[in-house]
């Protein structure tokens, strides 16, 4: 609550830590950003982002070893319940990016809908179409929206990118959703484009999720994208209690035709019915095309509704 910021409006503000969008190489390493709190007092969305970036795509951009979020819980948060509220680490919307070592933590909506790169809470958000984007070795944890009924997604990692992309070796963790909607999502990892190797990247959500908990993908790799997927290790824990419907997928892929290759992974789901009806896969594939490429992984599903 150091920097406490509320609007009046019916339309969206955006507070930022720290805004490029000249048209230059940039570099940004070493800064912290927290104790932010953003609010409205009418409908409209308070939006935060810790750095964004929106130069030529031409030109590069490299933010490493930044710390976004204190150490307190709800260290950057929107208390806004409109639906588009969305809070944000990094965003990077146009030049080739090395976003690396950066720690990532304690971002807190009320709200917010939106999906993919408006999800309500996002890590790293890479809306970019240029080439050679390279995301590693980033800490993201303790991510989480509260409110109690709305379709909210929060992602660690959203990801678009041109060709020759690499994500890898990034840890992300304790990502949460209270919402008993069973339109809503926790991923990981969410894939929307771009031709990328991600490999060695560590995941591990859903022990702080029950009840009516929201879909959780560890790895969510969407309609678009040509894939390599090496030495990722999932872990989807927790239980789903009471009336909670919703699947989770430590690995879940909805490409029918692009070429992928899925090696030398651990995709691990304990996720369990405790009184929910989910069911919850170590791998998820919706189609093989001929162009897949699938082994030395390992799948374990080991709770109740596993498979």
């Amino acid at each position: 609550g150091s920097i406490s910021f509320t609007s009046s409006s019916t339309s969206a503000s955006d507070l930022i830590g720290i805004f490029n969008f000249g048209s230059s190489n940039w570099t940004v390493s070493n800064n912290t950003i927290g104790g932010i709190t953003a609010a409205n007092s009418s409908t409209g969305a308070s939006n935060v982002y810790g750095i964004r970036v929106f130069t030529s795509s031409t030109v590069t951009f490299v933010c490493q070893n930044n710390t976004i979020g204190g150490t307190v819980a709800n260290s950057i948060q929107s208390t806004t319940t409109a639906t588009g509220t969305t809070i944000q680490g990094i965003l990077n919307s146009s030049p080739a990016g090395t976003i690396t070592g950066n720690l990532i933590r304690n971002l807190t909506a009320a709200g917010g809908t939106g999906t993919t790169t408006s999800a309500s809470v996002i890590g790293i958000s890479i809306a970019a179409s240029s080439a050679n984007q390279t995301i590693g070795q980033n800490t993201i944890q303790a991510l989480s929206n509260t409110n109690a009924t709305a379709a909210s997604v929060v992602t660690g990692i959203q990801f678009t990118g041109g060709t020759a992309n690499v994500v890898e070796r990034n840890l992300i963790y304790g990502l949460t959703a209270a919402t008993t909607s069973a339109s809503a999502e926790v991923n990981g990892i969410r894939v929307a484009g771009g031709t990328t190797t991600y490999r060695n990247n560590m995941i591990d959500l859903g022990n702080d999720m029950t009840a009516n908990s929201p879909q959780i993908n560890g790895i969510n790799e969407t309609v678009a994208g040509t894939d390599n997927f090496y030495f990722n290790s999932v872990y989807i824990g927790g239980s789903s209690v009471a009336a909670g419907t919703a699947n989770s997928f430590a690995f879940q892929s909805s490409i029918t035709t692009n070429t992928r290759n899925y090696r030398d992974n651990i995709f691990f789901n304990a996720r369990t019915n405790s009184g929910g009806s989910g069911t919850h896969w170590g791998i998820s594939i919706n189609g093989t095309g001929g162009l897949l490429s699938t082994n030395y992984n390992d799948y374990y599903a080991n709770g109740s509704g596993g498979a």
